[in-house]
C-alpha cells in the first residue's frame, strides 16, 4: 500500500483524541470541561499556563479579571477547587505586600464556589471546626510552580487517607501546607522586613 500523503497525515493526526480527552467525560453527573481560550498567557509554561490558554479541559467554578477557579482533576475529597491568579506567581513564599489584595480575593473566590456548591453550609463554622481547608503548599510539596490556593470539603479524619496524601492535605496546617490566613499575614509582614 502506498504511504499516505503529507496532508491525509495532518487530518489523521489531527482527528485523534487528546490524551486529555477523559477528563472531558461526565463526573458524577457533571460535564468537566466548560474551559474555553484565553489569550495572553504563551509565557507561562505550567499545566495552570495550559489551563489559562484553554489547552487542557477543566471544569471552571468562576473566572474574573485576576483569577480562575476551577475543580482539581485528582480531588482528595467531594469539594476540591483551586484558585489560581491569572498573573503567574510561583509559590506562596513569593509573594509580597502589594499581593494581599489578590490572597484575599483569592480566599473569597474559593469560598464564594464552596458556597455555591453547599448553599445550606455555614462556611464560617466550617472553616472553624477545621473541615474546610483553605492552603497552599510549600516546597517541596508543589507540584505546579504556580501560586495555587486548595479549597477542600470536607476535611477527612486523618486515618481515611494514605500517608502520602496526609502529608499533601494535612488535617491541621503545618510546614509545607499552610492556611491562607497564614501566607496573608506572611505577606503583609514582608512590607516591614523591607
Amino acid at each position: 500500500a502506498a504511504a499516505p500523503a503529507d496532508d491525509q497525515r495532518t487530518v489523521a493526526a489531527s482527528a485523534a483524541p487528546s490524551p486529555f480527552s477523559w477528563l472531558a467525560q461526565l463526573v458524577n453527573g457533571k460535564r468537566i470541561d466548560n474551559n474555553s481560550r484565553r489569550e495572553g498567557f504563551e509565557d507561562n509554561r505550567t499545566p495552570f499556563g495550559k489551563i489559562l490558554r484553554g489547552e487542557l479541559p477543566a471544569h471552571i467554578l468562576h473566572e474574573d479579571h485576576d483569577v480562575l477557579c476551577f475543580r482539581d482533576i485528582a480531588p482528595v475529597q467531594e469539594f476540591h477547587a483551586l484558585v489560581i491568579p491569572k498573573r503567574r506567581i510561583e509559590h506562596c513564599g513569593c509573594v509580597g505586600h502589594s499581593d494581599v489584595p489578590l490572597l484575599r480575593h483569592m480566599e473569597a473566590v474559593a469560598l464564594q464556589a464552596l458556597q455555591a456548591e453547599y448553599p445550606a453550609l455555614d462556611v464560617s463554622a466550617a472553616r472553624a471546626a477545621n473541615v474546610v481547608s483553605l492552603g497552599y503548599h510549600k516546597p517541596p510539596f508543589i507540584t505546579v510552580h504556580h501560586l495555587h490556593l486548595h479549597c477542600i470539603y470536607p476535611m477527612p479524619a486523618p486515618w481515611y487517607f494514605p500517608l502520602a496524601r496526609l502529608l499533601s492535605f494535612p488535617q491541621q496546617y503545618g510546614r509545607f501546607y499552610h492556611g491562607s490566613d497564614s501566607v496573608i499575614e506572611e505577606a503583609r509582614a514582608a512590607a516591614a522586613v523591607t
